[in-house]
């Protein structure tokens, strides 16, 4: 994903969901101009002070930047409603049936679904996007786990948002949904 090609960012309300410590949004920033306001949404606290210290390294220019600990369902409150022009989001990829946990329980959050699931991910986007905006997110094929995670986005969608598979990176899509 280029930041060139997310024209809803200029000048608006930029959202880094299951943002760990910042890297995606930190990134985007860089190659961004006009956004006013940065949110990171994470649910392990493990990831702030991480957080904290990349953001000691980043030139904020205008642009006001905010962490917050807790789960994203809870973006499906009304005060998140219509928030965001755009939405970056590189969340977990497996339900936690498809493969081995780790004894770690950060890795555990980072590549499965254990507090959440992809349905409500889907639902937080449509939720916290503006009319116009956007939300970009990866989303990994899971078919040798039995899963069509693109079929279940058509579903969850039901015509609320345009669908496009902007690219592929090593096996992995950049989903595009335009409110």
């Amino acid at each position: 994903m280029v930041a060139g090609q997310c024209q809803a960012a200029k000048g608006r309300s930029v959202l880094d969901l299951c943002a760990g410590c910042g890297v995606v949004g930190f990134d985007f920033h860089f190659y961004s101009e006009g956004i006013d306001k940065m949110d990171f949404v994470e649910v392990q606290q493990e990831y702030e002070g991480h957080f904290y210290k990349n953001l000691a390294l980043v030139n904020p220019r205008q642009t006001r930047f905010e962490w917050h600990l807790l789960n994203y369902q809870k973006l499906l409150a009304p005060a998140w409603e219509s928030k965001y022009d755009l939405v970056l989001c590189n969340p977990p990829y497996f339900e936690p049936d498809q493969g081995r946990l780790s004894p770690s329980g950060l890795k555990n959050r980072s590549r499965f679904y254990i507090d959440s699931d992809f349905t409500s991910l889907v639902e937080v986007f449509i939720h916290v996007v503006k009319t116009g905006g956007e939300a970009f997110f990866l989303m990994r094929p899971l078919s040798e786990h039995k899963k069509n995670l693109s079929r279940t986005l058509v579903d969850v969608v039901r015509g609320r948002a345009q669908i496009d598979v902007v690219t592929e990176i090593r096996g992995t899509q950049v989903v595009r949904l335009k409110m």
